[in-house]
């Protein structure tokens, strides 16, 4: 049987189009893999700077409740005003009054929320309901051995000093650095909270 040329060349443009499609799904598998490995390595290394997959929906319950919780009620006035990276925080949950519930502690980002002496720090209850926040907090906290009214005192550090912020009854001091000194050294045992190394969520 004879095959005339301008079937074989049709034959032929065929097979390269298909073989060209196979390449270009191989390809876009092979990236966007690559970008999930990559997202992955930037979070374990440096969880302060925000990758592609943070911008994904966070599956964190706590990140979730924080997150709205900011949005609709502790920053809701100042939304426009903030850029992307002043839509970052970190946090930590912790017990501090033996309730068998933890506090939420969450440390704000970007210089709408931070200025040379530190940033801006939000407690919240369990239900993500504020407490309290604190100004110019630059460093992580240390929850201290001591109790005042039933809730951990706190070693806070604030403008390159540290101080003792206790409890009053209803909520903290909300400016450390009009609070006792603090001159001790904590406890290797003593817990930390707002690490520098927590992975970084946004609201």
């Amino acid at each position: 049987m004879k095959i005339s040329r301008a079937l074989i060349a049709c034959m032929s443009m065929i097979i390269a189009a298909s073989s060209c499609n196979s390449s270009a799904d191989k390809k876009s598998t092979a990236g966007e893999d690559s970008l999930v490995v990559l997202s992955r390595h930037a979070e374990a290394d440096t969880p302060s700077v925000i990758t592609v997959k943070d911008t994904v929906p966070s599956k964190d319950s706590v990140a979730i409740r924080v997150a709205d919780q900011l949005g609709k009620v502790l920053v809701k006035k100042d939304l426009a005003l903030l850029n992307s990276d002043d839509r970052k925080f970190t946090y930590t949950a912790i017990d501090l009054n033996g309730d068998n519930k933890n506090e939420i502690f969450v440390a704000m980002k970007g210089s709408y929320f931070c200025g040379n002496a530190g940033c801006t720090v939000y407690l919240l209850n369990n239900h993500a309901e504020k407490i309290n926040s604190f100004t110019i907090v630059n460093g992580p906290i240390i929850i201290g051995p001591g109790k005042t009214k039933g809730w951990n005192d706190l070693i806070i550090p604030s403008g390159g000093k540290t101080y003792r912020v206790k409890f009053n009854g209803n909520a903290y001091p909300s400016n450390p650095s009009l609070q006792p000194e603090y001159n001790e050294t904590a406890t290797a045992l003593s817990p930390l909270v707002l690490a520098d190394t927590l992975p970084v969520h946004i609201f």
